[in-house]
């Protein structure tokens, strides 16, 4: 089967598919940044709460410009067990005692000390963790169908700015 590239098109054809690939890819760019904006709202709207604790998890969303466009990632290691879940396994209770002193800044719970409630309610979430795991919050499949209307509403405005400019330059980096 023969292989098409944009280098082996006719001058005139070469220059038109390298105009809509930059275009292309400026647009995926700008639909990834908007798209690291719709997950932190995905995030603030979760339910039945966010999956915030600290706040670096919904920080630490970011865009990276590949040669065809960008990947939307979260580097934080646990990013993943919040997206997908986890299976049954043992938390080591101080991480959680710290977790539950975070989540109880505001008060103790039916009369107990802080330090009391937040035993209390470390001891319960390691006991479900490990008997459950951690619930996927889906947060990039919740995502998703704002994600391609970004991608669509960006590629219309960047393919229509490359039409009026006559083409207008590149980005995708076949100069």
């Amino acid at each position: 089967m023969p292989t098409i590239t944009l280098g082996q098109l006719p001058g005139e054809f070469r220059l038109t598919a390298w105009l809509i690939e930059g275009a292309g890819v400026r647009a995926l760019r700008r639909a990834a940044q908007r798209s690291r904006v719709e997950v932190q709202k995905v995030i603030d709207e979760t339910q039945p709460y966010p999956p915030v604790d600290t706040g670096h998890y919904r920080r630490a969303w970011t865009v990276e410009n590949v040669p065809d466009g960008a990947d939307l990632l979260n580097p934080v290691m646990y990013a993943p067990v919040i997206e997908y879940g986890s299976r049954p396994h043992f938390v080591p209770f101080d991480a959680l005692l710290q977790w539950a002193r975070r989540k109880l800044r505001g008060g103790a719970l039916r009369g107990q000390t802080k330090d009391r409630a937040a035993k209390s309610l470390a001891a319960r979430a390691q006991k479900a963790i490990r008997k459950r795991g951690t619930t996927p919050r889906d947060v990039l499949g919740r995502t998703e169908p704002k994600m391609w209307q970004a991608v669509r509403h960006a590629l219309d405005h960047e393919l229509a700015r490359a039409v009026r400019r006559g083409g207008g330059g590149g980005g995708g980096g076949h100069h």
